[in-house]
């Protein structure tokens, strides 16, 4: 596990994904924060945190066997807000899928942004337009933010649109409901009745 910083995160993760090429390794999961003020200061917190927990191993910001989820949760409890988290989840095998997490503003302009992440992400052709009637149906309940998901097992895809509070029957079941419907699989309401789901593909 590596913690780091940098102004420039695209560039930096290539270098590693290039270093890490040449040992014949890669990256299961890379998280990614929102840009964050005394850059310096919270990664120290952050290494000092790994550091009572994990051994280092390769210099100062390696540690081995670190809990990946452990971390981010630290990350987001002293205010370190997920921008994107790319990859296989942790406990996951090869095989099982990737997944694709990032928060949005709960603002209609913020779809067009949207649409265009999951494009660059998963190659079904309704993925975004799906996304896209999730979001605004969550957006309806009048949240600040709204993460978007995006997991891949085989051929099966499922779109995860959550927000910050419960959804009522007519942001659930609304206009774009039908639209969902017509072009998943299956669809419906998480759990805590917070967000939508619908699952692309079949188990093939």
């Amino acid at each position: 596990m590596k913690v780091g910083r940098s102004q420039n995160i695209t560039r930096r993760i290539a270098t590693h994904l290039a270093a890490a090429a040449i040992h014949g390794a890669t990256a299961d999961c890379i998280w990614i924060s929102e840009p964050v003020d005394r850059l310096a200061e919270r990664e120290r917190d952050l290494l000092a945190f790994c550091g009572t927990r994990w051994k280092l191993t390769a210099g100062g910001e390696y540690f081995q066997r670190a809990d990946m989820q452990q971390i981010v949760r630290q990350a987001n409890e002293t205010g370190i807000a997920t921008r994107e988290v790319q990859g296989r989840p942790l406990g996951l095998s090869d095989n099982e899928g990737t997944s694709y997490t990032a928060a949005f503003q709960g603002q209609p302009a913020t779809a067009a942004d949207l649409r265009l992440w999951v494009a660059r992400r998963v190659p079904h052709p309704d993925a975004p337009l799906i996304a896209h009637e999730l979001f605004i149906a969550v957006l309806a309940s009048g949240t600040d933010v709204i993460e978007m998901t995006l997991s891949t097992a085989g051929r099966r895809l499922r779109i995860t649109a959550t927000g910050q509070a419960q959804l009522s029957l007519r942001h659930s079941h609304g206009p774009g409901w039908q639209i969902v419907a017509g072009l998943a699989r299956i669809n419906g309401v998480t759990p805590d009745e917070c967000g939508l789901w619908a699952l692309l593909g079949d188990d093939e």
